[in-house]
């Protein structure tokens, strides 16, 4: 899920469907739907996505808003929840899915890391590179950098979960009862000292 606004080259969706297919080049049963929010005010990127996106019937693009019902209905739809972000600020759809019980694979980088790790979410590792972004979205600071994640070391851990619904379901429900925990309203009250 992504929001071109927020910038695609930093919510990575083309890193994520170059990861499926490395995951899956030939299992017909398997789907990956991208949500993009805005995608045509960056008919470049858009290109890019489509053109790897190509002829694959089991890729569905999402484009537009979707209202909450129709957000939470995707989420709960799904397996998995792939995100190969370059950076990350809170992760509102991380967290959601999480809280669903869903399981997550993310890179190992960012401010999703406040509340998963390798216990509650498949991490993918990654290194980190200089800020560049071909959308100007998101401003290249000297010296800012982002993560870019191992697409292999990305495909790899899609390959293990699909292969294993009981790892899914071990690392969904301990990502649900981890941000019961973390993400309790108590929690936000006391960070903003209101408690």
């Amino acid at each position: 899920m992504a929001d071109a606004h927020s910038s695609l080259e930093r919510k990575n969706p083309l890193a994520a469907v170059n990861i499926f297919r490395s995951a899956f080049p030939h299992a017909p049963n398997i789907h990956f739907t991208i949500k993009c929010r805005n995608l045509s005010a960056y008919p470049e990127y858009a290109s890019r996505l489509r053109d790897a996106i190509g002829s694959d019937s089991r890729i569905s693009l999402i484009e537009g808003t979707l209202t909450d019902e129709e957000h939470e209905e995707l989420i709960m739809g799904a397996d998995i929840l792939l995100s190969p972000h370059r950076s990350e600020g809170f992760g509102l759809n991380l967290a959601e899915a999480m809280s669903l019980g869903k399981c997550v694979v993310a890179t190992a980088w960012s401010g999703n890391l406040e509340y998963m790790s390798q216990e509650n979410a498949a991490l993918i590792p990654c290194v980190t590179v200089p800020v560049q972004d071909s959308t100007g979205v998101y401003p290249a600071i000297p010296g800012d950098r982002w993560a870019q994640p191992d697409i292999q070391e990305g495909a790899r851990l899609l390959r293990r979960l699909a292969a294993s619904p009981q790892l899914r379901q071990s690392l969904g429900s301990a990502a649900q009862a981890s941000l019961r925990r973390t993400l309790r309203p108590e929690t936000y009250l006391q960070a903003l000292g209101w408690e």
